[in-house]
């Protein structure tokens, strides 16, 4: 989503609180957003008109713990056994032809995925909700608890499909990891080749 009035680009990752800071961003902008959809940053920069794109000062990201997210996923796409869930993103083989598909092949995609192109981003964790929003001018945040918890890490853990599932996020982990360690004010300045030359 993109706010004209911050001239903030907030890149919408599911399952990583998004709701909670496109509310804030729209409701501070007074519905005077751009609303893209849950896609790679710079496909969605593409699709910004040109008098928007150059009003683009920060792009902001939430970063979620994978296992933390993949619990959240699960219970999101909960229509889904937990094997045949664990067992689909493993092997990428959601079925984009129904609509629950598509969805699902949206919410389970890496963090990584949505920040690609040669963009500086200002990530921030879970934890940093708060810095986020003092960085972007926003208020306090009104985090969702999520509606229904079916599973826990546990319930994933008993799946044999688990350690294959978890394995499609090892770039998640790295990243979460490199900017957990490195959070200011700002969140952690990042640009895509910097975790492609750690990887």
């Amino acid at each position: 989503m993109f706010s004209p009035a911050h001239r903030v680009y907030f890149v919408e990752i599911p399952k990583n609180a998004s709701r909670c800071i496109t509310t804030l961003l729209d409701t501070a902008a007074m519905g005077n957003t751009f609303v893209p959809m849950h896609e790679k940053t710079s496909k969605c920069m593409e699709i910004l008109p040109p008098d928007l794109q150059n009003k683009v000062e920060k792009i902001v990201a939430i970063l979620r713990e994978p296992r933390e997210r993949l619990v959240s996923m699960a219970n999101y796409l909960d229509d889904y056994f937990l094997d045949d869930l664990l067992k689909h993103i493993a092997n990428d083989s959601f079925n984009p032809e129904l609509h629950r598909g598509r969805e699902a092949i949206i919410t389970t995609r890496t963090q990584k995925y949505f920040l690609d192109g040669n963009f500086t981003y200002n990530l921030f964790t879970m934890d940093t909700i708060e810095a986020l929003c003092s960085f972007c001018d926003l208020g306090p945040p009104q985090i969702e608890n999520e509606s229904h918890k079916k599973y826990t890490l546990e319930d994933l853990k008993k799946s044999k499909y688990y350690e294959a599932a978890i394995n499609v996020y090892k770039g998640d982990f790295l990243l979460y990891d490199l900017v957990s360690k490195n959070q200011t004010d700002e969140g952690c300045v990042w640009k895509e080749r910097e975790l492609e030359e750690c990887m």
